[in-house]
């Protein structure tokens, strides 16, 4: 998007806003509200986690930054395992009825946050935690976007390959070089009089909404009116 708006000079487009869904805008706001969104849900014991946010937190759930100490960081990380390798990532409630399907974007992304964040913070202990919650839930959505009447009604050039969740090669290429605390692009997009829409549901597991909620405070915008 930010790309987009540098090359305006050079192939100018009539952008007026963008809509973001349930995007992963920031690595740390994300491990850091995690244990609040499973306590939330039911998912953390009450003794548990009054422990975990007196340590870690300063008895406040609302503000807490896990990475101060490696006690905090392994805890939130064991969260953020727990809550990708036991629920469907993009609906908390609903139950896979398939296993295998690794195509998709949740099981890149999952696999990312775990070599980054979680990997490394237990490497010396040797410990090896992860395993993958796959569901075959995407693939009516994978059969949908290579109808040929629906590649023919967006108008995709039958030469172009088939839709799939994820490109890997692409992945594998870019992956690395894409800078995952997104706050200063956001800035620059709002600046740049480009509308924003943030829109997380409140059931995604892996990029759950509190996350997103925190991004936008941290971006310092104005606050227009409110919403109920």
């Amino acid at each position: 998007m930010v790309k987009i708006l540098d090359g305006m000079d050079v192939f100018k487009i009539n952008l007026k806003g963008i809509a973001v869904g349930n995007g992963l805008v920031s690595d740390s706001l994300l491990r850091d509200t995690n244990p609040l969104f499973a306590y939330s849900h039911g998912l953390y014991d009450d003794e548990e986690y009054a422990n975990l946010t007196q340590e870690c937190c300063n008895g406040r759930s609302d503000n807490c930054k896990f990475e101060n100490s490696e006690y905090c960081l392994e805890q939130a990380d064991g969260i953020t395992e727990y809550l990708l390798e036991t629920f469907y990532n993009y609906d908390l409630y609903m139950q896979c009825y398939s296993e295998g399907y690794t195509n998709t974007m949740a099981h890149v992304l999952k696999k990312k946050y775990f070599d980054e964040n979680i990997k490394l913070a237990h490497r010396q202990q040797g410990k090896t935690r992860y395993i993958a919650k796959n569901c075959n839930l995407e693939l009516p959505l994978s059969s949908y976007m290579n109808n040929q009447e629906t590649r023919k009604a967006l108008h995709i050039p039958p030469e172009l390959p088939r839709w799939d969740m994820c490109n890997f090669t692409l992945h594998g290429q870019w992956g690395d070089f894409f800078d995952r605390e997104t706050a200063p692009y956001y800035k620059k997009i709002v600046k740049s009089g480009v509308r924003v829409l943030l829109y997380y549901g409140d059931t995604d597991v892996i990029c759950q909404f509190l996350s997103g909620q925190k991004f936008a405070d941290t971006l310092g915008l104005k606050t227009m009116f409110m919403t109920i």
